[in-house]
This record gives C-alpha cells, sequence and structure tokens, in this order.
C-alpha cells in the first residue's frame, strides 16, 4: 500500500518561514477545495515545496509527518483585509531525510520504508 502525501506548494517566503521554525501552521482557506481534501481524510505525510521544484531538487521540499489541522478565523494580508476562515494545518514536527522524499516520490516504498529511511 503505497503512503498518501498532502501536497503543499508555497511561496518561498513561507517555505523559509517553515523551515527555519518560526512558522508552525499553513493556513489553507476553509473553501470547497480544501475541505473535499482534508476533512475526513487521513495522510501520512506532508511534502512542502518551495514552489514546484523537480522532483529531485531536495533543497526546495521538506517532508513531515501529518499531524493533522484545526479551523481557526483569523486576518492575514495572503487573504484580503477581512477575517477568513482557514484550516491550519500543523507543519511543526520534525522533518524527515530526503531518501524519505525519494522513496516517497518513487512509490516503490510505502510509508514505513519512508519514516524508517537512513540517510
Amino acid at each position: 500500500m503505497s503512503a498518501t502525501i498532502l501536497f503543499l506548494p508555497l511561496k518561498a517566503l513561507y517555505f523559509d518561514e517553515i523551515r527555519a521554525g518560526r512558522k508552525p501552521e499553513e493556513f489553507r482557506l476553509a473553501n470547497d477545495y480544501w475541505r473535499k481534501r482534508l476533512i475526513g481524510r487521513r495522510y501520512d505525510f506532508v511534502l512542502l515545496t518551495r514552489a514546484y521544484p523537480r522532483a529531485d531538487d531536495f533543497e526546495k521540499q521538506q517532508l513531515l509527518p501529518w499531524r493533522g489541522y484545526v479551523l481557526r478565523t483569523i486576518t492575514h494580508p495572503h487573504f484580503g483585509p477581512g477575517a477568513v476562515s482557514v484550516f491550519a494545518i500543523d507543519v511543526s514536527g520534525e522533518r524527515l531525510p530526503d531518501c524519505a522524499i525519494a522513496a516517497l516520490r518513487s512509490q516503490s516504498a510505502g510509508a514505513r520504508s519512508a519514516r524508517a529511511c537512513q540517510c
């Protein structure tokens, strides 16, 4: 069985903040698109990417264990001047090694292999 991965492409600013440990949550607007992808779903991993890198460009990717989300109401310039409801996806977990990204992207290895990867 293959691992389930939530892919989250990010702007460089947010990717860098998460990688530096200064941004523990990534926000997605609570609309129908994201409701279908998050509510009632379970993922093994979250793959954050800095924009849309090549699959082998590990400097622009971070693989984290799935730690869930909470619904929040926030005000943020990215979503406009008013308060909005968002999914606050937990991205505070410890980053997994680059070899785990390669294993998952090849889909020849499951979630267990990605977690056990010792680069």
